[in-house]
């Protein structure tokens, strides 16, 4: 039994040595700054957006925000909430891809998933569907600007649509470091 008790001490300290050293060598490394194509920068930032949608009818324009990194991905976040579905429903924030396709216009594509909000009285935050949302955007001479067209789907689990397709049109501009 002590032999067994040494094995195991002995175990855990090298194990912790061995995490010592690895974070350590982690923590020296500077951080690198990651390449970005110089013509693609422009999107490259946080944006505040102002969502209008066109189909279906009837619904109102809501406010995004997003950051667009050089890497070719994204991040958004709406407001998470969404009063429909006896009790509504929430939202993930989004997360994408993105692309430059000619000098100023680019396409960007983000996923997001949605479930009953507490309390649904027939979801109660059980998963319901992904949100796929493609945009078209020009950006604006200034380079503080974009507008877009969007299109979208909302789909269940096993991938068929819950809602006829939507569209509509954004207007962005960057958000700037303020004094």
């Amino acid at each position: 039994m002590k032999t067994t008790t040494r094995y195991s001490q002995l175990w855990k300290c090298l194990s912790a040595a061995v995490l010592l050293v690895a974070s350590s060598a982690l923590a020296a490394r500077p951080a690198q700054a990651q390449v970005v194509d110089v013509k693609a920068s422009s999107i490259v930032g946080s944006w505040k957006a102002v969502v209008n949608v066109a189909n279906p009818p009837g619904l109102p324009s809501f406010p995004v925000v997003m950051t667009i990194h050089g890497d070719g991905t994204m991040v958004g976040m709406r407001l998470p909430f969404i009063p429909i579905l006896a009790g509504g429903t929430v939202e993930t924030t989004e997360h994408g891809a993105w692309r430059q396709v000619d000098d100023n216009q680019f396409v960007l594509t983000f996923m997001d998933l949605i479930q009953g909000a507490p309390g649904n009285t027939n979801l109660n935050g059980a998963f319901l569907a992904t949100e796929t949302i493609t945009f078209h955007i020009v950006l604006g001479a200034d380079g503080n600007t974009f507008t877009a067209q969007w299109s979208g789907t909302i789909v269940d689990p096993n991938g068929v649509p819950l809602l006829p397709p939507g569209n509509g049109t954004i207007s962005a501009v960057r958000i700037q470091v303020e004094s």
